[in-house]
């Protein structure tokens, strides 16, 4: 599910942020383009000529939610592995990071944890190794929700 706020901005997907995505191989047969590049064990994304995604169009994305890679839709989370299960984290990247509806959070934590069933474990600790995990905050819902979304507010400048 994109978030209204992510299709009014899409910063992540132009300049360099697109850049950054990593895909798996089951990510790159489902978008079935021309525009990626493998890089190790995992796939990126080409350059593009004007430096935004190659399917960002005016009104967002113009893949189909569930063909758009994993790392696009768990944008602006990434993981890391604990006791070999997924960690999730808040990126530092998105402006709106605080705004964020926590039935969104769970839902992706969710969905992201059964797609990456379909990822090699040399694919995860590829993506694990890439990521900047210093850039990074927990994400700790069940505890208490408002002291949460107080620590997001506060961590993105808000």
């Amino acid at each position: 599910m994109i978030l209204k706020f992510c299709k009014e901005c899409c910063e992540c997907c132009q300049e360099d942020g697109y850049l950054d995505i990593f895909m798996s191989h089951s990510d790159v047969k489902k978008i079935n383009a021309d525009c990626v590049k493998k890089t190790g064990q995992l796939y990126k994304f080409k350059k593009s000529e004007n430096f935004v995604c190659h399917f960002l169009s005016l009104t967002g994305c113009r893949l189909e939610e569930k063909k758009r890679p994993l790392d696009c839709r768990l944008f602006p989370m990434t993981f890391n592995l604990n006791k070999n299960k997924p960690e999730f984290f808040f990126l530092d990247a998105c402006p709106k990071i605080s705004e964020i509806p926590i039935n969104w959070i769970e839902k992706t934590m969710k969905e992201a944890t059964s797609e990456l069933k379909n990822w090699s474990k040399k694919e995860i600790m590829a993506y694990v190794k890439t990521e900047p995990q210093w850039r990074a905050i927990p994400i700790r819902l069940k505890k208490n929700e408002k002291m949460q979304r107080k620590k997001l507010s506060r961590w993105a400048g808000n």
